[in-house]
């Protein structure tokens, strides 16, 4: 994709931006509603002068608000690419990500992390994730041509396994201060490091391999459905297990259950899906 939209200008930019656009904003709408339906259902309250806002922007669910981060990206790809033919343009890109966390930590140890989660969430602004799609973007440009040397392969995951340690480490600090939501949250400089850990463990993975494992290649095309429709899924699976205390016991057994069982659950929905509904449906509006 980055290698499609380096230098575009004028009518090709705004025929990338409706085709790119309309690949994730049909499927968000969609989307949308079943969560929309799903609240209303559920807690027969719904306050009728917040519907556009929350369900545009898809804060009747806890993870649709991303979808509209990407599009904000999609949107920005070509002020990107000219950012990134600047002599400084990661130092830049990386500074303006480093910021909005800045500015997430500061509302959150002021005691005013509440009014700003909700304001976070509804609004998704971009330059809290650019610097992973702008790594998306730089990627894309070399077609394959970063290479990793074997040697520091294991200090990848070695430095993988710090990683998760220490986010664990900074949710439970952040948990005990009475910031629960931050605890919770993608957001924090210690996750940040561990997804940063992980693409480089995938590049090194795909380096080692000649061909990615069945399983991977599945999961990454079949990764926007997955994202869109897991929320029913885990849902229903955790008021199921929940009432199964042994297991509930062993948090960890118990959400590598959880998740396991979601992902499969999904992409047999969606592969089925794909057998039996046709394309323009399953693709378009589902975004399977």
């Amino acid at each position: 994709m980055a290698k499609k939209t380096e230098g575009i200008t004028g009518a090709d930019y705004i025929n990338f931006l409706r085709r790119r656009l309309l690949r994730v904003m049909i499927p968000f709408l969609f989307w949308s509603l079943v969560y929309f339906s799903y609240a209303v259902a559920k807690m027969h309250d719904i306050n009728v002068a917040q519907i556009p806002l929350m369900f545009f922007t898809g804060k009747y669910t806890y993870h649709l608000y991303f979808v509209v981060v990407i599009a904000q990206l999609y949107i920005l790809t070509v002020p990107l690419n000219f950012i990134d033919s600047r002599p400084y343009g990661f130092i830049s890109i990386l500074m303006l990500n480093m910021v909005g966390l800045f500015i997430i930590y500061y509302f959150c140890l002021s005691g005013c992390w509440r009014t700003y989660a909700n304001f976070h969430k509804i609004n998704s602004p971009f330059y809290e994730w650019v610097i992973f799609y702008y790594i998306g973007l730089r990627l894309g440009k070399a077609d394959g041509e970063i290479y990793i040397p074997r040697n520091i392969h294991g200090f990848i995951m070695y430095a993988l396994l710090i990683a998760i340690v220490i986010s664990m480490m900074e949710s439970i600090i952040i948990s005990k201060c009475k910031h629960g939501e931050m605890s919770d949250s993608a957001l924090k400089f210690s996750s940040f490091i561990y997804s940063t850990c992980i693409i480089f463990c995938f590049l090194a993975l795909r380096e080692r391999l000649q061909t990615l494992p069945r399983f991977l290649v599945i999961l990454g095309e079949y990764s926007f459905g997955v994202y869109l429709m897991h929320g029913i899924i885990l849902r229903g699976l955790v008021k199921v297990f929940h009432n199964v205390h042994v297991l509930y016991s062993f948090q960890m057994l118990y959400e590598f259950i959880i998740v396991s069982m979601t992902l499969v659950i999904c992409c047999s929905v969606i592969a089925v899906s794909r057998k039996l509904i046709p394309r323009p449906i399953y693709s378009k509006i589902l975004g399977f």
